[in-house]
């Protein structure tokens, strides 16, 4: 999935600094629904502008956006109040 697609989707871009990585500055994304978080791959790891996004501790990767798409929707849809 490019980039764009996911700040479309909603997520917010995470910078760290030099200082605060002890090496380069890089960024990801993150998009959080209730306890559930997702994380995107750092952008110094994007290989061909293909991002991953990855459920938090959940051992679940979404290399496709409509997929990903499809599951925060439902997560949306389904929030407890």
């Amino acid at each position: 999935m490019k980039e764009q697609e996911i700040i479309d989707l909603g997520f917010v871009k995470e910078c760290v600094s030099e200082e605060e990585s002890g090496a380069n500055a890089f960024y990801y994304y993150y998009y959080k629904i209730g306890n559930i978080g997702f994380i995107s791959n750092c952008n110094d790891t994007v290989s061909n502008g293909s991002w991953n996004i990855e459920i938090l501790e959940g051992g679940i990767m979404f290399h496709d956006i409509i997929e990903l798409e499809i599951v925060i929707n439902l997560f949306i849809k389904n929030k407890i109040p």
